[in-house]
C-alpha cells in the first residue's frame, strides 16, 4: 500500500543551479525529509498521492519560517488526488518542523496518506 504513496522527490536546482537558483526552493515533502534554506529564501513543498488532501496551513513548529499559502497547480491532475503546493518563507536562522495532517487519516486506519512531517533548518 505505501507503493501508492507518492515518493518522487524533486530538488529544483540541484548541484551547480542550486547556488544561481532564482526562484523558490521545491521538493516533495513525502515521506518526511529534512530541508535547508537561506534566511529570506522562499521554499515550496509539493504533496500529491491517493486520496483527499492534506489540512492547510499545515502546523509549524518553531518560528524560522512563516507559512505564505497553499496552491494548487493549474491544469495538473494526479490520479486519485490533489497536487498541492505548500508555500514558504526563511524568516530567521533556526528550525522549524512542518506537520502536513491527513485529516482523513485517523489512528489505526491503515490509510496509506499517512501525516508528514518535515523539518527546515534555515541559517
Amino acid at each position: 500500500m505505501k507503493l501508492l504513496r507518492s515518493t518522487i522527490v524533486f530538488l529544483s536546482g540541484l548541484g551547480l543551479a542550486a547556488c544561481a537558483r532564482s526562484g523558490p526552493f521545491e521538493a516533495s515533502g513525502s515521506p518526511s525529509r529534512s530541508f535547508s534554506i537561506a534566511v529570506g529564501e522562499e521554499m515550496i513543498i509539493q504533496i500529491g498521492g491517493v486520496g483527499p488532501s492534506y489540512a492547510s496551513p499545515p502546523t509549524i513548529t518553531g518560528s524560522a519560517i512563516a507559512f505564505l499559502e497553499e496552491t494548487n497547480p493549474p491544469g495538473v491532475a494526479t490520479p486519485g488526488g490533489a497536487l498541492q503546493l505548500f508555500h514558504f518563507k526563511g524568516v530567521a536562522s533556526g528550525q522549524a518542523i512542518v506537520l502536513f495532517h491527513n485529516p482523513a487519516n485517523p489512528a489505526g486506519s491503515g490509510n496509506v496518506l499517512a501525516d508528514v512531517i518535515d523539518t527546515v533548518v534555515v541559517r
